[in-house]
Formats: C-alpha cells, structure tokens, sequence
C-alpha cells in the first residue's frame, strides 16, 4: 500500500513527530510504501506566499524535498500569516495525495486534516487532543486583550476541527475524552489507538535503585509542561525527606522564562541538572538512569515520554490530564496528582511515596508491564493495519 503521512514539525522533538516517525517506521517495515509530507507551521516560511510579502504572491506553495531524506517533503501555504491558512488545501498538496492508496495524517489537533480533505484516497487522521485544550494553558501568558482575542481565534479554529472531523474516514485518538469528543462532534469512525513503545529500546537497565535521580523530561520551553510546579515539587521533597536523590530536567530547549525565573531563585539549585536538546539515541538510556519520572503538565493528550519511561522501569508521578490518567495507575506503576491550588505539595509527598516505599521495586515492575500489555508497538501498530484493512 502506497502511503503518505501527512504531519507538521516532522524532525523537531515532541509528541507528534514521534508518532509521525513511528508509524512511518511501523508501516515502512510491514511492507507500505511510505512517504512524508511535512507541513508549513511558520508565519515567515520562504515557500509559502505572504500577504506582507508581495514578492511571493507569485509562487505555488509547492513541496520541497528534503536534502537527507528523499522520502520527506515540506510543504508551504497561501497568506502562511493566518494560521487557519495553513489548514486549508493547496491543489498542488492534492494533486500529490491523490497518487496514493491512504494518506493518514499525524497532528496534535484535529484542524490540519482539512489540508488533505479535497483528496480523493482514503483519510485517516491521528489525533491526540484540540487546539482548544492545547492552547488554553497558554492563554495566562498574554495581557487582557491579546487574552480576549486569542480565545476568539481559539473558537474560529474550533470550528475548524470539526469540519476536520468530518472530512476524513477514520479517527485514531489516544485517550478516552477524546475519543468520546470525537464522536460527539458527529464523527461516529474512531477508534482507541494509543501509539506504541519500542520496548527493545526503551528497557531497564540493571534493578530498580531508588538512590538514582529524579527525572522530568519534556520541551523545556513549553508552558504546558509547568515546570516551575516541577521545580516546586522538588523543593518540598527535599524539604520534607532526608533523600538526596538529585533531579535531571531534559529535553529540547531553548527553557521557558517561567523555569529561567525558577530555578534561579530555587534554594536546591546545585542538586539540579539540566541537559538540553537530548539526542533522541541518548534518550533511552537517559530514562533508564533515573528512579521515578515527574510529569507536572497542565495538559496532555497522551504523553510519549511518560510511557517511555514507564518502559525503562521507572514509576510515573503525573499530574492528571487526559493523557496521563490512560496509563498511570494509583500505586500500581506510580501516581495521579490532581490539577489542583495544592498540587506540588502532594506531587512531593508522591515522590516520597515512591522513594521511601520498600514495595516500589513491584511498582517499576508494574510500570514495564503496563506499557508491555498495552502500548508497546507491535500490539498498537495492529490496531491501525486493521481499520486500514477497512478503508482499503
């Protein structure tokens, strides 16, 4: 089967590309002839044309091949400074779709299926989560009125995502809320499919030690990740326990201000490491170096880097969002925190919990067999072969 995924920020870090590289690899290796279309997310993009830049009113927002990789394509708009443009079709972007047998588009969001919505192949669309949940954590940042008039662009690209919902032929989302929002909008082809874990990869290395550090991994400068809480959290823990297990932040930066302001001011400074852009071929053995992994997100569709660790034996302590609450299990493999005004003192005493607990060798055990049973790659690449089997 001929097969083009289509998808946004293809070779950058986070949720999304990793999913986009690993169904690509999935269906690569049971025989699919994949390609990649990776498309515009920049309101300056030198391939797209520009209402502030007559010089590019001329051009096609046509593909570029990628100078390593021959199978991936990048892919401009029209008016690439409204972002609802960079959702809509492009006839150049649809003549190239219609050569295939399925396109299957990877997002965050449902709004970027409309690109591949005048495309006569059958359309699958991978979602985690809407623009809507996504961005809202985001609103706190900006003043009144450039509050006010992000949330109206908010509610005009809402209604984008449910035009999108039902352009295509099937939906994949990756929790339960989602799943039944899907439906709701008046989507009725969706099924539960969590993308799947290399467990090969992703593996432990040597016993559970509770002496090893503390880990937060993640985009380090996304305010969605609240990593001052993270921060906090810390603070009590070492305020509160006689543990001297240090914390390692990861993940690919630049940092957001709000984690510059934090750990600048934090009293535990000289017990945290920081380690930026992460290779991804480190990241294994990153996880695997640390005892429990902190997640202290204000939303997730799923989160990646939650179940990788969780694969490489470490207990997960989470604040509870949509995503988290799919895998992480109350003293099984590690804790929900709920999203409330005392949240970092629990996420400490949670820690602690896990740290200080005689049993929570079984608890890292609990967490390599939950993604083992139910998210590793073979058992979730099966879940997509089979509604393509439909489509087709």
């Amino acid at each position: 089967m001929r097969t083009a995924i289509v998808t946004q920020h293809y070779s950058a870090s986070g949720g999304v590309p990793a999913i986009a590289r690993w169904l690509r690899e999935g269906l690569t290796h049971v025989g699919h002839d994949v390609q990649v279309h990776d498309l515009v997310t920049s309101s300056r993009d030198q391939r797209s044309r520009r209402l502030l830049a007559p010089r590019s009113w001329w051009r096609e927002p046509s593909a570029r091949v990628s100078s390593t990789d021959p199978d991936l394509f990048h892919w401009g708009a029209n008016w690439v400074e409204f972002e609802s443009r960079r959702y809509r079709p492009r006839s150049e972007l649809t003549r190239a779709l219609n050569e295939y047998d399925l396109i299957q588009v990877v997002s965050g969001g449902p709004a970027l299926a409309l690109a591949v919505s005048e495309a006569t192949p059958p359309k699958a669309l991978q979602v985690a989560t809407t623009l809507l949940m996504e961005r809202r954590a985001h609103l706190p940042e900006f003043g009144p009125v450039k509050r006010i008039m992000k949330t109206a662009d908010l509610r005009s690209l809402h209604r984008l995502e449910v035009k999108a919902l039902r352009a295509v032929d099937h939906v994949f989302v990756e929790n339960r809320w989602m799943e039944q929002w899907v439906r709701e909008q008046g989507q009725p082809q969706v099924t539960f499919a969590p993308p799947g874990i290399d467990v090969d990869l992703f593996k432990p290395v040597g016993e559970w030690d509770p002496t090893r550090p503390i880990i937060a991994f993640g985009r380090l400068g996304d305010s969605r990740k609240d990593w001052p809480t993270a921060v906090a959290a810390y603070e009590r823990f070492v305020a509160g326990t006689g543990l001297d297990n240090r914390l390692l932040l990861a993940g690919e930066g630049p940092l957001a201000a709000g984690l510059v302001a934090k750990l600048a001011s934090s009293p535990v400074r000289d017990r945290i490491t920081m380690r930026e852009n992460v290779p991804a071929a480190e990241l294994p053995g990153l996880l695997a170096s640390g005892s429990v992994f902190l997640q202290s997100s204000l939303e997730e569709g799923l989160g990646l880097a939650g179940l990788e660790a969780m694969a490489c034996g470490l207990p997960v302590v989470a604040t509870r969002t949509v995503g988290s609450a799919e895998y992480v299990k109350d003293g099984v493999n590690g804790y929900l925190v709920d999203l409330s005004d005392g949240k970092v003192d629990v996420l400490a005493s949670r820690l602690k919990d896990v740290l200080a607990s005689n049993r929570n060798g079984a608890m890292a055990e609990g967490a390599i067999s939950t993604v083992r049973n139910g998210f590793s790659s073979g058992s979730a690449l099966k879940r997509f072969l089979s509604v393509y089997d439909g489509m087709a």
